[in-house]
């Protein structure tokens, strides 16, 4: 019975994480869309790439060259149409996304290797080009491109794009990283706003066995979802109201506060127990803060372990009368 109660309360709390972290990703793609990180983040990748500046200088070669990439036809139809945000539109220099083939093509086209015609000049000719470019940068990175090619033009273009990949590779690390900050500021904020303390929740399902009950049902419901499940649920509003809905002790409201003031009167002659409850209070939002920074994925996954486990633990107290046969459990007499 206490251990069936311990995994009860871890998958409260396993359930609670889940709500939070899709919480905390949904309100990082709103931050992300709004001041398009993914399209900054892969400008800043072009840069790099081609220039070997994080951001050309106005007027320059460099800047020149990121502007003809950026301009033409086949990375211009890739961009999403002009957002309006508080009446004020704001658009993208680039998409969010280029493939490998575009970016290739485009390259190809700003430094003239290919005709009108789409086809590809001559390797001595494309050569030439490239020793004609104005980016040091840009011409250091390309001969040895061509020069691994051979007379095979198809595998000049094969390069490009493989060099390309390898650099959105790094594009994507620089955007985890900085998204992974954007999810632990909103976390935070989420958290201390919301009173998310994980050491007063656990206490609370520890003794609510209605609450911890129904939370336990609506872990095993979403335990039997498939993965994808996560991925679709990523409007914030819809999760608030889940959260809401869990009838668990969040919030600053009245009676917290007045709660907090309590232990603090009882207290008021022990300082060691002052700091004491507040330790234990920073403690339980810094814990929810850190786990919930954590991809939902890894709770969903941790969530059918709990899950699994719980099956197994309360399998023998439901097994009752009959030795060796599973399922039968003996049936209590019915009240007259």
């Amino acid at each position: 019975m206490f251990g069936s109660v311990m995994l009860e309360v871890a998958i409260g709390l396993a359930f609670i994480y889940i709500l939070l972290s899709l919480l905390c990703s949904s309100l990082n793609e709103v931050i992300a869309v709004f001041f398009n990180l993914r399209s900054k983040n892969l400008l800043t990748a072009l840069n790099q790439l081609l220039t070997n500046e994080a951001k050309p200088a106005e007027n320059s070669a460099a800047a020149t060259l990121i502007s003809k990439v950026t301009s033409h036809p086949f990375i211009s139809a890739l961009k999403q149409p002009p957002v309006r945000f508080f009446g004020k539109q704001r658009d993208e220099k680039v998409p969010n996304y280029i493939p490998p083939h575009a970016f290739a093509v485009t390259l190809l086209d700003t430094i003239g290797a290919r005709g009108g015609d789409g086809k590809m000049k001559t390797v001595s000719s494309i050569r030439s080009l490239i020793n004609k470019e104005e980016n040091e940068h840009l011409k250091r990175s390309l001969l040895p491109l061509l020069d691994n090619a051979g007379d095979d033009l198809e595998k000049i273009q094969s390069n490009i794009e493989a060099w390309f990949d390898t650099s959105m590779d790094r594009a994507s690390g620089w955007y985890r990283r900085q998204s992974q900050m954007i999810i632990l500021l909103v976390a935070t904020v989420v958290v201390t706003s919301m009173n998310i303390d994980t050491i007063h929740i656990a206490h609370a399902l520890w003794h609510d066995y209605g609450v911890r009950t129904v939370l336990v049902a609506q872990a095993e419901q979403l335990a039997k979802s498939d993965k994808d499940v996560l991925t679709k649920d990523q409007d914030y509003k819809k999760v608030v109201e889940k959260i809401e809905g869990l009838s668990l002790p969040l919030g600053w409201d009245s009676e917290s506060v007045i709660k907090f003031r309590q232990n603090r009167e009882d207290a008021k002659g022990d300082r060691e127990s002052r700091l004491w409850a507040a330790l234990v209070k920073i403690t339980g939002l810094l814990i929810t803060i850190l786990v919930i920074s954590i991809s939902a994925p890894f709770w969903f996954d941790l969530l059918n372990k709990l899950v699994d486990l719980l099956s197994v633990v309360k399998r023998p107290s439901s097994v009752a009368g009959s030795p060796g046969s599973e399922g039968n459990a003996q049936k209590p007499p019915l009240a007259e």
